[in-house]
């Protein structure tokens, strides 16, 4: 018998030792890719239980276990033991953070571009060859970079001389009486189009796989102004949904601001979108505060339309979305950018009719650092 068949006895009432060594003999059938997929699943739900259990070294090897587990339910694990009443137990937590983070980004450079179609890719295999799979992800990787290349040229094209104008317009008002409005206006539409053309660049780097640079950013800031860009973003405006702020202005963290900017604006952006679909006055929170000594939670919480268990769990995958005109971008790029660029975790929970809270875990700058 496996460990992960006596893991739900001993969870009931066993020993803490005999638990422990379970967990640990699991984390290692994890790491050789030994336990079966169809089991990943009630392993997962195991772990996220052992995440509360009353001994330090239970969760301390459920830390370290979890490096390796491919589901869901990891980024719940690791945050309830990242914010761990015992000091151990919070390190090994936030060294599989790291961990899973670095292992993630080798994962994206040595898949396949199209990888989401293993099956389509599995049966041309068994039909016509290896050869064949080969020359298929080959092309649709050729096509792929193409398209983003040629798409991005193409709105760059336009864009340029748009700026260009803007520039010209702003240049002519400044200083002129009774201007100042619409000087103001033009300025503010310059600074939009320049972060077009960062969401352009975030969106080709995104497919290149290629990293963020950062900086010492006031997450703050970063909020405030993914709220007011996802507001003038919208089609129309929207009196019926409300806005509380809860941003306190002493976190710092080292990241790619206007990568940030994008991944929080899509996620404001979605929850604006739901609370106009369910048909009643909105309401939105953007919440921070501090999660322990190392991260930040931000939570963004909506009383839209919501989702059901199976559009959560695909709402994140690239090209998958409800939307009718939607592409599925959204919340696939929010994720790489938190997880991938800034060793952080992006959570949902929603229930279809009271709303979806987007909870978000970022490293942030230790004090010291603050106060220099």
């Amino acid at each position: 018998m496996d460990s992960l068949a006596l893991l739900p006895a001993a969870v009931e009432g066993g020993d803490w030792q005999d638990i422990r060594e379970l967990v640990e003999r699991t984390g290692e059938a994890l790491r050789l890719s030994s336990v079966s997929p169809s089991r990943i699943p009630e392993l997962a739900q195991q772990f996220l239980r052992l995440s509360r259990h009353e001994n330090w070294q239970v969760r301390k090897a459920v830390a370290h276990a979890a490096l390796y587990l491919r589901h869901d339910l990891f980024h719940g694990i690791i945050a309830n033991l990242i914010d761990d009443d015992n000091l151990w137990v919070r390190d090994i937590a936030r060294k599989t953070l790291v961990r899973r983070s670095e292992l993630s980004r080798a994962e994206v450079r040595a898949q396949d571009p199209f990888d989401a179609d293993a099956a389509l890719l599995d049966e041309i295999e068994s039909r016509y060859g290896v050869k064949a799979r080969r020359s298929v992800v080959a092309a649709a990787s050729k096509l792929h970079h193409r398209f983003v290349k040629e798409i991005y040229h193409e709105i760059i094209r336009i864009l340029s001389p748009l700026d260009t104008c803007l520039v010209n317009l702003e240049r002519e008002l400044s200083g002129r009486p009774g201007l100042e409005q619409a000087a103001d206006r033009i300025r503010r539409g310059h600074h939009h189009v320049g972060l077009i053309t960062e969401v352009l660049d975030n969106l080709r780097e995104f497919t290149d796989g290629k990293p963020a640079e950062t900086t010492r950013e006031c997450l703050s800031s970063i909020l405030k102004e993914a709220v007011s860009l996802a507001q003038q973003g919208a089609a129309e405006p929207q009196p019926d949904i409300t806005f509380s702020l809860l941003l306190p202005e002493s976190l710092f963290i080292s990241g790619h601001r206007s990568r940030l900017l994008q991944a929080f604006i899509n996620i404001i952006t979605n929850a604006m979108e739901a609370c106009e679909a369910a048909g009643r006055r909105g309401h939105i929170a953007v919440n921070i505060e501090r999660q322990s000594d190392d991260f930040a939670r931000v939570m963004i919480a909506d009383n839209g339309c919501g989702m059901s268990h199976d559009a959560v769990r695909d709402c994140v995958d690239l090209f998958s979305s409800s939307k009718v005109s939607g592409m599925g971008f959204g919340l696939p790029i929010s994720r790489k950018v938190i997880e991938q660029d800034h060793s952080g975790i992006i959570a949902l929970e929603s229930s279809p009719g009271e709303g979806t809270t987007v909870t978000v875990l970022l490293p942030i700058e230790r004090l010291e650092l603050e106060a220099s």
